[in-house]
């Protein structure tokens, strides 16, 4: 797959996703949701599609995924065809190179900060175990809480921002490292660099972002219970009202969309097992129809003779019948070409005669050989024979007559 296939394709199925979550957004856990954006961004990012049978793509009448789309006139396109990919990978190396330079600038901000070495801290750590090192800092530079980091994960708490009195802060801050979201943030940040130039890439990447943080929020309340609701929801809008300077690529406790997540969270419910299930069934089956590529046409069997000569002879039947058939001993159907008679034993499944021979025209009243007619030729793909008639005899006029054939004679 090029690079436009896979634009084509990622933006079918970030369609298919928003619509999915627009309609069924209170009623899904949000987990369902990031995951879809997590299947978005790799089918943008990685060129190899997994078919089935049950893919959109193969029951369209027309493919939407194009090898290249062009409106322009076939001179300006001709001239224009070495411009695109050329401004396409300029502005995308662009992208690449700005992302990380402030990537790079966070990291450096989050490992800069002071490192919170109180006995509350060691014992949250201690309380809160994880595959990689993570650590407590404090900066003067930001305002409200953030984490960040892949190998080394950091949780950076404003400088005037006591830790042990904000619980929630530190857990919704340890359920993004727990479950990657850096990572993924980084993988939509790879996806709008490459895909600059899709306006569904920029609204798969502020939609992602969100139900991060919904997603999130679901988690903490899942530990905490349904009764921490309130405290979260105050420490949620507490966050925001301090949010500033969160360095890229961070994830935020006081993200965007505050007032929707506060809503979320005071309507929050533990989901059921059979609720999380049929979420689940749907987000992978939305996955089978829109991420997929439809199965590979089967590869042709080679065909027998007899099979080649029935394709040669499809769609030719009135022809045929019009022009000269001609019945030799009920199993062969002889085809005039010009000077060409070709036996065509397929139709009967006859064996076609070897080596050299005669055909014999006979009487259809009379039962009497009439004529015969001398070939030449040896039998090969179709039974072709070159014909001659020994006493004038034109073969077109044995339409409708019996043919037999025997060898030519010898001595």
């Amino acid at each position: 797959m090029n690079l436009l296939q896979m634009s084509a394709t990622g933006s079918c199925l970030i369609a298919a996703v928003a619509v999915f979550r627009a309609a069924f957004f209170r009623r899904l856990p949000k987990r369902t949701l990031v995951w879809l954006w997590v299947a978005a961004a790799l089918v943008l990012l990685v060129p190899v599609t997994v078919p089935a049978a049950c893919s959109i793509y193969g029951l369209l009448p027309v493919s939407p995924l194009p090898a290249d789309i062009s409106l322009a006139t076939p001179d300006v396109a001709a001239a224009a065809a070495p411009l695109w990919p050329r401004l396409r990978s300029l502005v995308s190396a662009l992208l690449a190179l700005v992302l990380a330079t402030a990537y790079i600038a966070g990291m450096r901000r989050f490992r800069c900060a002071e490192l919170v070495d109180e006995p509350w801290a060691a014992d949250w750590l201690a309380s809160h175990p994880l595959c990689r090192p993570l650590t407590v800092r404090r900066s003067r530079r930001i305002s409200a809480p953030v984490s960040g980091g892949i190998l080394r994960p950091v949780i950076l708490l404003p400088a005037d921002m006591d830790g042990a009195a904000a619980p929630y802060v530190l857990l919704h801050e340890y359920v993004h490292i727990r479950r990657w979201d850096a990572l993924l943030k980084l993988l939509l940040a790879a996806a709008v660099c490459l895909h600059w130039f899709n306006p569904l890439v920029w609204l798969m990447a502020a939609l992602a972002g969100r139900d991060v943080e919904f997603a999130c929020d679901e988690s903490v309340l899942l530990r905490a219970g349904e009764g921490a609701r309130a405290d979260y929801a105050r420490t949620l809008l507490l966050a925001e009202s301090r949010r500033s300077g969160m360095p890229l690529f961070a994830n935020g406790f006081g993200a965007a969309a505050t007032l929707r997540r506060v809503e979320a969270v005071a309507r929050f419910r533990r989901p059921r097992v059979l609720h999380r299930a049929a979420a689940a069934l749907a987000g992978l089956a939305l996955l089978a129809v829109f991420a997929t590529s439809p199965l590979a046409a089967p590869a042709p069997v080679p065909l027998t003779e007899q099979e080649a000569l029935q394709e040669e002879l499809q769609g030719t039947e009135e022809e045929i019948y019009a022009s000269a058939m001609l019945y030799m001993d009920g199993a062969f159907l002889a085809v005039d070409r010009g000077n060409d008679v070709v036996l065509v034993p397929a139709v009967y499944g006859g064996a076609a005669p070897r080596g050299a021979v005669q055909f014999v025209i006979w009487n259809a009243e009379s039962a009497n050989r009439e004529h015969v007619v001398l070939t030449s030729g040896q039998a090969g793909k179709g039974a072709s024979y070159t014909w001659t008639a020994s006493d004038g005899y034109d073969v077109q006029n044995a339409d409708g007559c019996r043919i037999s054939y025997e060898p030519v004679p010898t001595g």
